[in-house]
C-alpha cells in the first residue's frame, strides 16, 4: 500500500492511502459517493435488472489522481463527504504524495553493443515525497533485520526499509449489511474480466450484484527468476486485472458473510483482492432533463 508518515511526537504514525473509489462524485478535494438508482422512465439498457449510478449534477471528471487516507476512506464507505489528497505535485513539494519525473532513453542493440538510430523513448517515473513509501506485509522471514536497505523496482534501485507493527485492514462485519458495497483495496484478477465466474464462492448466503463502478483494467505480468532467462517459461504472460478503487454494490437476503479474506480468482497469496466493506442507500430515480 502507498503510505505516509504523519504527525509530530507521540502522535506520529504511518497512514495508508488508497485510490479514490470509482463511485466518487466531486471535483476535488471533496468527494461523496454516488448511490444506485433505477433508470428513469423511457431509458432502457442492456444491464437487465442492474441499477445505475446516477450523478444528479453536470457530467464532469475530477482532474488528476486523488487518494484517500484510510480514516477518510472508512468514513466515505459509511456515506460521508470526505477530503482527498492529490497524488501528483507538479511544483509544490509540500503538497501531494509524489513528484512526476520523466526520463529520456535510447534503444540499444545488445549484439552490436551500439545504440539504435531513431529509437528514442520517454518513460515517466514517480519520486515519492518526504515521508512517503510503501507499506508491505511479509510472512515467513524470521530473523529479518529491523532496518536496512534492499533493491526494488525494475531498475533495482536502493531503498531503505524498517519494520513496523502490523496494522490489519478492518475486518468485514458479520453478518454483512443488507445493502453493502465492496471496495477493492488492491487489484484483483477475475475469470470474467470485471467479475468472477461465480460470486457464490466468496459469499455465504444469498447476495445479488446490484451494480458496479469499475475503473480501466491494469495489465500485469512478471518474470520467473527461478527459470533460465533465455527460456520462454521465464516470462509470465500478462493478464488484465481489475484495479484498486473499483466498487461492487450488493443486496443481501438474510444473514450473509464473506467466506474468504480476499476476492480473487488468482490463488497466489500476494495480496490480490483485499477489500473493505461499506454501506449504500438507493437514490431516487433520475429525472429526465
Amino acid at each position: 500500500f502507498l503510505a505516509r508518515e504523519e504527525g509530530e511526537g507521540a502522535s506520529r504514525r504511518i497512514w495508508r492511502y488508497f485510490p479514490l473509489p470509482a463511485d466518487a462524485r466531486g471535483e476535488g478535494p471533496f468527494f461523496q459517493p454516488l448511490s444506485p438508482a433505477a433508470p428513469p422512465a423511457g431509458v432502457c439498457t442492456s444491464l437487465g435488472q442492474m441499477l445505475l449510478l446516477w450523478d444528479p449534477g453536470e457530467p464532469h471528471k475530477p482532474e488528476g489522481e486523488w487518494w484517500l487516507r484510510q480514516d477518510a476512506l472508512e468514513r466515505y464507505l459509511r456515506g460521508e463527504v470526505v477530503e482527498a489528497v492529490r497524488a501528483r505535485s507538479e511544483r509544490d513539494e509540500s503538497a501531494g504524495l509524489y513528484l512526476p519525473e520523466s526520463r529520456l532513453g535510447i534503444g540499444h542493440d545488445a549484439g552490436k553493443r551500439t545504440v539504435v538510430e531513431g529509437m528514442l523513448y520517454e518513460v515517466e517515473y514517480i519520486r515519492p515525497l518526504d515521508g512517503v513509501g510503501l507499506d508491505v506485509e511479509v510472512q515467513g522471514l524470521e530473523g529479518w533485520p529491523q532496518t536496512g536497505t534492499l533493491s526494488g523496482g525494475g531498475e533495482s534501485r536502493a531503498a531503505r526499509f524498517r519494520q513496523v507493527p502490523a496494522d490489519p485492514l478492518p475486518q468485514p462485519p458479520r453478518p454483512l449489511p443488507k445493502r453493502f458495497k465492496v471496495y477493492l483495496a488492491t487489484p484483483t484478477y477475475f475469470a470474467r474480466g470485471w467479475a468472477p465466474a461465480d460470486w457464490e464462492r466468496f459469499f455465504e448466503g444469498d447476495v445479488r450484484l446490484v451494480t458496479a463502478a469499475v475503473n480501466r483494467y491494469q495489465s500485469a505480468g512478471g518474470f520467473d527468476l527461478a527459470q533460465d532467462p533465455r527460456h520462454a517459461r521465464a516470462h509470465k504472460p500478462a493478464r488484465r486485472y481489475v484495479p484498486a478503487g473499483s466498487v461492487y454494490f450488493f443486496e443481501a437476503q438474510g444473514d450473509t458473510w464473506l467466506k474468504t479474506d480476499t476476492l480473487s480468482d488468482d490463488p497466489a497469496p500476494i495480496g490480490w483482492g483485499q477489500v473493505l466493506i461499506g454501506t449504500w442507500q438507493p437514490a431516487m430515480a433520475a429525472r429526465e432533463r
